[in-house]
């Protein structure tokens, strides 16, 4: 099931690192605060004209209300994932969103993490971006059909329709009563690293028609270090450390577009629960920085959490998905604003468009 890969992507892990730094500043890194719509005579978005939702009087921001995401995935898988989910092939791309105009509670919580705590666990937890959760309100909306614009890695324009979904629950196992989701193979045919894409929603009865231009980035491609992407005894261990690299890829991407969430780019080394697809240990390092050190504590932690949701089976934990992904976050406004305005200053919320490029491969976790 191609669920196994739920842990591939979290730009949590931007918010995690602008917070750890101790960033707070509710607008973007340049601090622009871009002049709201102008009035151009039209009858604005609520008559379903087509506008830009990043501009208003400020820009949105990681504290501004939940208002949903779109998840667009460039995942390179090894051989027992690509034969196991991919029928053999050797990438998959996944997009997967869900929106919303409120939620109960408001926010689910950001994971931090610091300078001593290098990972989150979150099966301990539980928060954004992983909601909508058991038990947890929203009033999800229609936004019409979703497509996503761009070129493929043949340097083709390509647009992605992304259906709705036809499960009461997506590939991360979140419960919905309305989302977007498509996960073909081949990602080269849909997708092209260091790339950006246009996501367009034609509209409903609940949403303007929307067209948000360069929304998502998909980050140029970077190749492993150690362990390679088919080894699977790579030294996990709840007594000893382990050592994850990777070549640092070109920062910024030749094509990397100034509005990213953070300012940069990050490698996030991932530990998801390989019976679930579940994320479970999230640990965010500046892609500059090419390594990362898992540690024995970080393991063990990993484990327990595995072994309790498993009912106590402690086998449950002796296998793990491992990923090292590059994230991007750009940050848009829901568009619920009247008379051309792009958000309802009364009831803010943001969409978290988020763009991933990643090696998944499942791993020993002996204890």
């Amino acid at each position: 099931m191609l669920n196994r890969l739920a842990i591939a992507s979290f730009s949590a892990v931007l918010a995690l690192s602008t917070y750890a730094c101790g960033d707070d500043d509710d607008d973007d890194d340049t601090g622009d605060t871009p002049d709201a719509a102008a009035d151009d005579g039209s009858d604005g978005p609520d008559a379903g004209s087509d506008v830009d939702a990043a501009v208003g009087p400020r820009d949105p921001a990681i504290t501004d209300l939940e208002g949903g995401q779109l998840l667009v995935e460039y995942i390179y898988l090894d051989q027992d994932l690509s034969d196991g989910i991919a029928g053999g092939a050797p990438t998959v791309n996944r997009n997967m969103g869900f929106f919303m105009s409120g939620q109960t509670p408001e926010a689910n919580a950001l994971p931090l993490v610091s300078a001593t705590e290098t990972c989150v666990n979150l099966y301990e937890t539980d928060g954004w971006p992983l909601g909508p959760y058991d038990g947890q309100d929203r009033d999800e909306v229609d936004v019409g059909e979703v497509t996503i614009s761009g070129v493929n890695t043949a340097g083709d324009e390509v647009t992605t329709v992304v259906p709705t979904g036809t499960t009461p629950i997506d590939n991360w196992q979140r419960p919905h009563d309305l989302f977007y989701e498509f996960i073909p193979q081949n990602a080269e045919n849909f997708l092209q690293p260091d790339s950006t894409y246009t996501v367009s929603m034609s509209g409903s009865d609940e949403y303007p028609a929307t067209t948000y231009e360069d929304a998502i980035y998909i980050a140029g491609t970077f190749e492993l270090g150690t362990p390679g992407l088919d080894d699977e005894d790579i030294g996990l261990s709840t007594t000893s450390d382990t050592l994850i690299t990777w070549d640092p890829p070109t920062v910024p991407n030749e094509n990397q577009p100034d509005d990213l969430f953070g300012g940069a780019l990050l490698t996030v080394v991932v530990l998801g629960d390989a019976n679930t697809g579940a994320p479970v240990m999230l640990c965010p390092v500046p892609a500059a920085q090419g390594e990362f050190t898992i540690t024995a504590e970080q393991v063990a932690s990993f484990r327990a959490s595995v072994i309790e949701r498993a009912g106590g089976v402690a086998t449950a934990a002796d296998r793990a998905i491992l990923l090292r992904n590059n994230f991007s976050h750009i940050i848009r406004w829901f568009n619920n604003g009247t008379d051309g305005a792009p958000y309802d200053p009364a009831n803010p919320r943001r969409i978290d468009f988020l763009g991933v490029n990643c090696w998944a491969q499942v791993v020993n976790s002996p204890e």
